[in-house]
């Protein structure tokens, strides 16, 4: 069997006419989207990822991404299995701090499509770590369409794409709705996680949808693992803290593990 398994639009055009795939192509990418499933959800539960609240369960982890991930081939993305060995036979899948020192993220597509400029496209971050991409090489996909490169100075007001990098003007944010917005000041409400200001987090906001602009938290200090990035750096490096159990609390204590990272809830 090739090592890339490729479901085309023309095939799936198909289906009715043709009747179901084969059983075994199903089995097989479910094979693998429980393969990728398990170890995500596995690698979450090792490194105590799960106190940010995404999941109820290391279950419900694993249902959520083998579901995402069929039916995202189903919809003709192609699935790559040589990107896919690499990834979860990666340090991805251990509690290594983040950023990764030898898994380049992004380096390789474990699911793709070929859109072109203008097509429309999205970003598949519930299936992170897995780099997943609409847009064929060398495009990237921005406020629902395929581009060849992004703008970072959009104005507030302006549409804009979450996760892509910091794509507003200094002091705005790109919010929950795509949309830039101003960063709030210290001890202003926020209602995103990105809503507050340089050195700054949203703290409450990961509980309950609402939160303050606050400094982040010192090395040893009480905090919230619902919250994103509560707590600094450690300088020069700038290797983020994370906010790890310690007994019956949470403190600013070990580095981020890239697992964590990479599948936040952002999306509150």
């Amino acid at each position: 069997m090739s090592r890339l398994l490729e479901l085309s639009l023309a095939a799936l055009a198909c289906l009715c006419a043709c009747g179901p795939p084969p059983a075994s192509a199903t089995q097989d990418v479910e094979a693998e989207a429980q393969r990728y499933a398990s170890a995500v959800c596995g690698a979450r539960s090792s490194c105590s990822c799960e106190d940010d609240g995404r999941f109820e369960s290391q279950e419900a982890c694993e249902s959520e991404y083998f579901t995402l991930f069929v039916a995202a081939v189903e919809d003709g993305m192609s699935l790559d299995l040589a990107c896919l060995d690499k990834l979860v036979e990666s340090e991805a899948m251990t509690c290594a701090a983040w950023p990764w020192e030898e898994f380049n993220y992004g380096e390789c597509r474990v699911l793709s499509r070929k859109r072109g400029v203008g097509e429309p496209c999205a970003w598949h971050s519930k299936l992170q770590p897995a780099y997943v991409n609409d847009c064929a090489e060398g495009l990237l996909c921005h406020t629902g369409a395929c581009v060849e490169e992004i703008t970072f100075e959009l104005e507030v007001g302006a549409p804009c794409e979450q996760g892509v990098g910091q794509p507003c003007v200094w002091g705005a944010y790109c919010g929950a709705d795509d949309l830039c917005h101003l960063r709030g000041a210290l001890g202003e409400p926020c209602t995103d996680f990105f809503g507050c200001g340089t050195e700054q987090y949203c703290a409450g906001y990961g509980s309950t949808g609402v939160g303050t602009c606050t400094m982040r938290r010192a090395f040893g200090e009480l905090c919230d693992p619902r919250d994103w990035i509560p707590c600094e750096p450690v300088v020069p490096d700038s290797i983020w803290k994370g906010c790890r159990r310690s007994g019956e609390e949470y403190r600013c204590a070990d580095e981020i593990p890239g697992i964590c990272y990479l599948t936040f809830p952002l999306a509150h």
